[in-house]
């Protein structure tokens, strides 16, 4: 048997194909802002008035190209919606941070040190 060399792939961030030249999460963002444009369309065409369906119309057509942008859209080789993720978590955490010193062995307060042989039983479990 000889030993014939390994191919190693080189293009490991090139998503596959899904239809035509789109991947599948740019197929589904796309589809998702069509579908929620076409849903705020029919809402607002429930009146019958040409000023509705003109609003309803241009929304529809707004919902579309922001799913046109978050499908194509990357800036420093990341998705939009990694963008909005990274944001969502940055906002989400604690902003302040308070330092406190440890209290040192000989600093215990009065209440702690009654506690202490208890505190030595819990732990031998």
């Amino acid at each position: 048997m000889m030993n014939q060399p390994h191919q190693i792939p080189l293009h490991l961030e090139t998503e596959d194909k899904f239809l035509w030249t789109l991947t599948g999460r740019q197929v589904c963002i796309i589809g998702l802002g069509l579908a929620v444009g076409y849903l705020v369309f029919v809402d607002l065409t429930v009146q019958v008035s040409l000023l509705f369906w003109l609003l309803g119309l241009f929304l529809w057509v707004c919902f579309a190209l922001a799913g046109v942008v978050v499908a194509f859209v990357r800036v420093q080789r990341r998705n939009l919606e990694e963008w909005a993720l990274v944001w969502l978590l940055y906002w989400s955490r604690s902003r302040y941070y308070l330092w406190r010193p440890l209290p040192e062995e000989n600093d215990t307060p009065e209440h702690e040190e009654n506690n202490i042989e208890t505190k030595e039983e819990n732990n031998r479990w």
